[in-house]
């Protein structure tokens, strides 16, 4: 039985060919565009999957609750954390800090700039990592061990076992290699070559905070007993932290539940829930993921809906086959089964040749995702079983309807009429029609927004020039700092420099661009406010083309210009030390001056020290535009300063410039490599991911949109041949070609202002949560709906057009006789 379904299967699918051609065409676009987007979908929800238990892992994280009620989550952690969180809680078995150090590693034949991290001796209590050479019991119990990834085993000693030998970081401190372990996979939220244990008493690298509260400093991760109840635990963590934050660092009249707020996330669900800034790779984007699901979820619909609409028009010429199928003794359900079949088979039609289609475009994909994805199709369970589920549920959810409409045809009044088809489509192909249209306004609308808020975000003026600036990061490091000044003044003399400036960081740096400070503005403000201090040399301004609006910059012949940090004290009663700043006007704004010439030469308060207001700077971009700008005070404490800022001349070739610093920098600090960014490189970054969003929503939404184009090309097509005999006695009454194409263009249009009905308030909601993410954002009006509109209106008519205008010109005899 089975067998002759198919064979009559394949028997209409060569008989009806330009149906076929489009059907399969649709399904396997649209069964395309859904494998790319499953596939995608599948590969950031398996991050840190790798881990194993990762049930009972989690990270120690906060929320700092800012005085106007704004929270600012903080992924980072005091350093004392660890300790204070194993003596409250019985249920966490192990606890590790995990603390990132640039670091220069070296042997005998290698010097290599890298990121060493340094972990408790109970790392790997917490993480099992597969240790592949090495005891993992003590291969973190001496202070001077190392644990090495096998490509850094492979980079620094080729194919010799490295176990026992010895790197050097900074040319000061010998670590033995004790242990190997696998390469971290690509889908984790961290990465890591070298883990070193944490040393409480080493001062090298700055571990001289492990009694503050106050020093986030470190990542915090935890392994609870197997069977905690996680929502019991976190509902401990605010008495816990009671127990142990001091009160002397709550601000002046605030509790502490209304200033931090501890939280625990589980480590599966970092990559796409990554809280604040601060985390070790970027991270993924939920709301992007549960967008993209959807677009796949619409273009195969929309691929669906053209199947329904063809399939139904096709079942007006098989009208009579039915008929007769059904004399000779053949049953509704077995007909309704046949129907189902040929649905299936073009299905897996049209899977076979999209999955072809996939294995060709996958290459270009990761390289557009920056991801290495592979279809596992042997060993990948989970996405055989979705695969074998899209070719059912897209055969019956396509064909089920075509499929009864066909076998409820009455075969006495077929067969009397003569005719093989009773000439009409039913209620499915307008309703049909008009969702098709919905979807394709909706995501034209969407697409347009998201376009022209990429624009807004490249032409917005951030407030500073980010042109021609090249950054050396590690001018502040043990190895470097003797020689800063001079090697500065010698980059300063290259034929292409313009100038150089210091600053603890550069705009567009995410991360170590301070915390905020407590800062009270006697006679201006009655309660202290948040400001985030920016160490920045006296140049900086000039640097980066920072116009003063008015008051001065920094200056060496001004001593009380110069901060530093040893006179700082938060202890009531400490003695009062004089320094000067400099305010932004989001910091002029929360201290309460009415404006900038009044703050100028009145006094705001940070601990013991009084700064007096010397100068006001316009609001600039430190980070990205998704993020508000933070009311700043602009300090000049030199030791603070760890990027050299060099700005080169136009027409300058950078790769050039960056070789003449090398050589300079090589000549003073041979035993060292330098550490060269080049700040556009920066700023782009921050924006990759919102630019990669873009990318896949417009490639989706536009393949979406083609589906539905092919699909109305076709259902045109059938629209003008059913109308033809219409037509022509129209023109025998005397009725011209452009009063035909009118008439059909009219009809046609009804199913797309209707749709915008259904796609006007959708994409207004899709738009306004997008643009939520964003501080800066473009204005979106009713134009924006209305060309979105007409454009689909467009598509409609040249589709209608290009078949009318035939159909119109035609013979109207040849019509009347049936000839068409």
């Amino acid at each position: 039985m089975f067998k002759n379904y198919f064979i009559s299967a394949y028997r209409n699918l060569i008989k009806y060919k330009v149906y076929t051609v489009i059907n399969i065409l649709g399904l396997v676009l649209g069964l395309t565009g859904c494998i790319l987007i499953m596939l995608y979908v599948q590969d950031e929800l398996s991050f840190d999957r790798w881990i194993p238990d990762a049930d009972n892992i989690y990270r120690f994280e906060s929320e700092r609750i800012n005085p106007a009620g704004s929270i600012s989550p903080v992924v980072k952690a005091a350093l004392r954390a660890r300790r204070d969180l194993l003596d409250y809680f019985p249920e966490i078995e192990a606890a590790s800090r995990l603390i990132d150090h640039d670091v220069v590693l070296s042997n005998q034949q290698q010097r290599y700039f890298e990121t060493a991290w340094f972990v408790d001796d109970s790392f790997l209590q917490v993480f099992d990592l597969p240790i592949v050479a090495g005891d993992k019991m003590s291969a973190l119990s001496n202070k001077s061990s190392m644990l090495i990834s096998a490509s850094s085993a492979y980079k620094y000693f080729g194919d010799q076992s490295p176990l026992g030998e010895v790197l050097q970081l900074d040319d000061q401190r010998d670590y033995r290699i004790t242990g190997i372990f696998q390469d971290i996979p690509q889908r984790s939220h961290f990465d890591f070559d070298f883990l070193i244990p944490y040393d409480e008493t080493d001062t090298l690298y700055g571990f001289g905070y492990s009694e503050s509260w106050d020093a986030v400093e470190g990542y915090t991760y935890l392994r609870l007993a197997e069977g905690v109840d996680i929502a019991q635990l976190r509902s401990q963590l605010p008495q816990f932290l009671e127990n142990y934050y001091p009160t002397q660092l709550l601000p002046t009249g605030r509790e502490l539940a209304d200033v931090r707020r501890p939280l625990l996330k589980n480590v599966r669900d970092i990559h796409l829930d990554p809280g604040g800034l601060g985390n070790i790779k970027p991270p993924g984007n939920r709301q992007m993921l549960v967008t993209l699901s959807l677009i796949a979820l619409l273009v195969l619909g929309i691929a669906c809906a053209n199947f329904v609409n063809l399939s139904t028009v096709k079942s007006l010429g098989r009208a009579g086959e039915i008929s007769v199928r059904k004399v000779v003794g053949a049953q509704r359900g077995q007909l309704t089964l046949q129907f189902l079949c040929e649905t299936v088979l073009v299905s897996l039609l049209a899977t076979a040749a999209s999955m072809g289609l996939v294995e060709l475009l996958l290459p270009t994909y990761n390289d557009l995702l920056g991801k290495d994805i592979v279809i596992a199709y042997f060993s990948d369970l989970t996405f055989l079983i979705s695969l074998a589920f899209i070719i059912v549920a897209v055969g019956i959810v396509s064909g089920l309807y075509p499929a009864l409409r066909l076998a409820s045809h009455e075969p006495a009044q077929v067969l009397r009429s003569g005719h093989g088809s009773s000439g009409k489509l039913g209620w499915t192909q307008p309703i049909l029609v008009t969702l098709q249209f919905a979807v394709s306004v909706g995501l034209i609308i969407t697409t347009a927004v998201i376009f022209f808020q990429q624009l807004f975000v490249n032409d917005m003026d951030l407030g500073f020039s980010p042109g021609n600036k090249l950054l050396i990061r590690n001018v502040n490091e043990e190895f470097a700092r003797e020689y800063r000044e001079q090697l500065a003044q010698e980059i300063r003399q290259l034929p292409s420099v313009n100038d150089i400036t210091f600053s603890v960081a550069a705009p567009s740096d995410l991360v170590g661009t301070g915390f905020s400070r407590r800062v009270s503005a006697p006679g201006y403000r009655d309660e202290s406010f948040a400001l985030y201090p920016k160490s920045i040399a006296t140049n900086f301004f000039d640097v980066y083309d920072i116009p003063l609006q008015t008051g001065r910059s920094f200056s060496e012949q001004f001593g009380v210009d110069r901060f530093t940090w040893n006179s700082f004290s938060n202890v009531d009663g400490a003695d009062i030390s004089v320094s000067s700043v400099v305010l932004n006007t989001s910091a002029i704004d929360a201290a309460g001056f009415a404006n900038a010439e009044e703050a100028i030469g009145k006094t705001i308060q940070m601990g013991n020290v009084r700064f007096e207001i010397i100068g006001v700077v316009g609001d600039f971009h430190f980070q990205s535009l998704r993020s508000a700008v933070t009311p700043n005070m602009y300090i000049f404490a030199p030791e603070d300063h760890i990027t050299l800022t060099v700005s080169y001349m136009d027409g300058t070739d950078p790769q050039q410039l960056s070789s003449a610093i090398n050589e300079t920098w090589n000549r003073m600090i041979p035993e060292f490599p330098i550490a060269i960014e080049f700040l556009e490189t920066n700023i782009e970054a921050q924006y990759q991911q919102d630019r990669l969003q873009f990318l896949l929503f417009t490639l989706f939404a536009s393949l979406a949109i083609a589906i539905a184009c092919l699909g109305l090309f076709a259902l045109a097509s059938h629209s003008v041949l059913q109308k033809t005999r219409e037509i022509g006695i129209r023109k025998i009454h005397g009725a011209l070609s452009l009063d035909i194409v009118q008439i059909l263009l009219t009809q046609f249009s009804k199913p797309v202002v209707a749709a915008n009905f259904l796609a006007w308030p959708v994409a207004f909601y899709a738009i306004t949560q997008y643009l939520n993410g964003f501080q800066y954002r473009v204005e979106v009006g009713p134009l924006t709906f209305i060309v979105s509109s007409l454009a689909a209106l467009l598509v409609a008519w040249l589709a209608i057009v290009f078949h009318a205008v035939n159909a119109a010109n035609g013979n109207p005899a040849d019509a009347l006789r049936g000839d068409f």
